[in-house]
Parts: C-alpha cells; sequence; structure tokens
C-alpha cells in the first residue's frame, strides 16, 4: 500500500478533548464533510452557520449510527486487507491552514506502507458500484478527494456496510490532481467569500436558511406596506407555488389510493422501464429503470 506522507509534509493536529473545543477547531477551516456541501450545494447554509456561529446543527440517528459502527467496520476492513488499523490525529495543511480534516483511521501493511481509510454507513445501495472501483457516491468522493489533499496522500480506501442488505464493499480511490485543484479552487473561494467576508451564501429553500433570515429580520414592527415591484413579483411566485403544490398533493393521494385498489392483494406491478411497490402498510414505491 502506498498513501500518506510522513515527516514534514503535513502538520498534525493533537486531538482536542470537548465537543466545543472540536467545533472550534472545525471552525477554523474547511473539513472534509463540508467540501461535499460546498461542491454539491446541498447543506451549504448548514456549513456556513456552523463556521460562523456556535449553531453545529445538533445530532441526529444516522450520525449516531455512523459513530457506533464506524470502529467495528473499520476494523473488518483491516482484517479483510490484512493489515492493521489505527486511529488518525486531526490535520492541517502546511500552507493553506483553513484546509483540515480528521482521518476516520490509518491503514499500516506490515512493511510500514500507510493509507488512510474513510468509513461509511448507508441504508441504500444507491450510489454505490462495483466492489474494488473507484465507483462510489460523488458526496463521498469529494470528502475523499479533500482528505488526500490535506494529507498529501496518493491513495485513500474506502469501505461501506450497506445495513439494509449486509452488503460489505471496500473501494480503492487514487489521487486525481484535476480534481483536486477544482475542490481546492472553489472551496478557497467559499471560505474567503463566506467565512472570512461574512457574506451569507445564496438564498434557498432549506430550513437552515429559513432559520437564519427569520433571526435576522425579526422585529416587533406592526407596519405593512405597500410592496416594491420585486415583492410583488415574490409573492407571486410564492402564492402560485403553494397553489401547485396543495393541487399536486391531492392529486397523489388520490392516484396513490386508486393504485392501492388496481394492484389489490399483489405486491406491486411493473411496466417497460417502471416499476411500482406496495408495503404491508400500503405504501407506494415507485422507480424507474431495470426491474
Amino acid at each position: 500500500m502506498v498513501g500518506l506522507k510522513t515527516g514534514t509534509d503535513y502538520a498534525k493536529v493533537k486531538s482536542v478533548e470537548g465537543r466545543e473545543e472540536w467545533l472550534e477547531w472545525r471552525r477554523q477551516g474547511i473539513g472534509s464533510s463540508d467540501a461535499p456541501a460546498i461542491m454539491t450545494g446541498e447543506w451549504v447554509w448548514r456549513v456556513w452557520l456552523s463556521k460562523v456561529s456556535h449553531d453545529d446543527g445538533g445530532d441526529n440517528n444516522a450520525m449516531r449510527r455512523g459513530r457506533y459502527l464506524e470502529r467495528g467496520v473499520g476494523q473488518w476492513a483491516a482484517d479483510e486487507l490484512g493489515v492493521t488499523l489505527s486511529d488518525a490525529s486531526r490535520v492541517v495543511h502546511p500552507k493553506q491552514t483553513w484546509m483540515r480534516c480528521t482521518p476516520d483511521f490509518i491503514l499500516t501493511s506490515d512493511s510500514g506502507h500507510r493509507v488512510g481509510l474513510e468509513v461509511k454507513t448507508y441504508r441504500s445501495k444507491k450510489g454505490w458500484g462495483i466492489e474494488g472501483t473507484d465507483q462510489i457516491p460523488d458526496r463521498v468522493r469529494w470528502q475523499v478527494d479533500w482528505q488526500m489533499a490535506v494529507c498529501r496522500a496518493t491513495r485513500w480506501c474506502v469501505v461501506v456496510y450497506i445495513t439494509s442488505s449486509d452488503d460489505f464493499w471496500l473501494y480503492n480511490i487514487r489521487r486525481d490532481r484535476e480534481r483536486e485543484s477544482v475542490l481546492i479552487k472553489r472551496c478557497g473561494t467559499w471560505w474567503k467569500d463566506h467565512v472570512v467576508d461574512r457574506k451569507p451564501p445564496t438564498l434557498d429553500g432549506s430550513n437552515d436558511c429559513r432559520q437564519w433570515v427569520s433571526e435576522a429580520t425579526a422585529s416587533d414592527s406592526m407596519i405593512v406596506r405597500p410592496a416594491t415591484q420585486e415583492e410583488a413579483q415574490m409573492a407571486g411566485l410564492y402564492e402560485e407555488s403553494v397553489l401547485r403544490s396543495k393541487q399536486y398533493s391531492t392529486f397523489k393521494d388520490n392516484y396513490g389510493n386508486a393504485l392501492r385498489a388496481l394492484i389489490g392483494k399483489d405486491r406491486g406491478v411493473f411496466g417497460e422501464g417502471w416499476r411500482l411497490t406496495k408495503s404491508k402498510t400500503g405504501r407506494l414505491t415507485f422507480k424507474r429503470g431495470d426491474r
């Protein structure tokens, strides 16, 4: 195995005790879980709020599942590969100190070669390709690309455990300089614009954005004034979206119940390029693609 460089190629940061200290360390730069959000535009408001405020977004069962299963799945991967599993230190890039990451684990062979390991637990197989390749979900790939850039690694391993099907797959990711260049440039620009200069991201429909706008515009004012041209246009779009949402919701419910009645006691139906199934509780699942 070849992977992480040693010596002065990157700086290790000592483990920070306590959640608050860890969050403060994360606020000082972009981590490997932040980079995919910036690249895809998903949860970008969550990332921004975690950098400029003390709002870390809390915890949920999916995150807890990942933490509790991480070491077991990591050890499983090490056993499969015949290598040693060890914890990784927090890492800061030696030149761009806003670039940082905390690898899940390090794998070390008998000959001393080391490579980083990213551990994932997913409920769905969607996005995961053939084992042994680099066919992994784009979000995970950006995350691994970031870790290789920060650690100056030439290779990274990814392991995923699919909880719904008990599948266990290993992937081998090699450093891609072109992807890395795009990644660093975009994340660097985002860091300067939105964290250093404190410019909020583009408004979107996320709950995090709604929370920030609501708090930023909170007031006891009772004034209702004439709308500007922009406000009137936006109000019209909002009304249309509300009406369409209610209309489509009604259509969906009506069609859904009609389908349940038509399917009867069968599990589902399929046609050319699509498949619809019904669970015991009546939940409908529609999928396009192979049966």
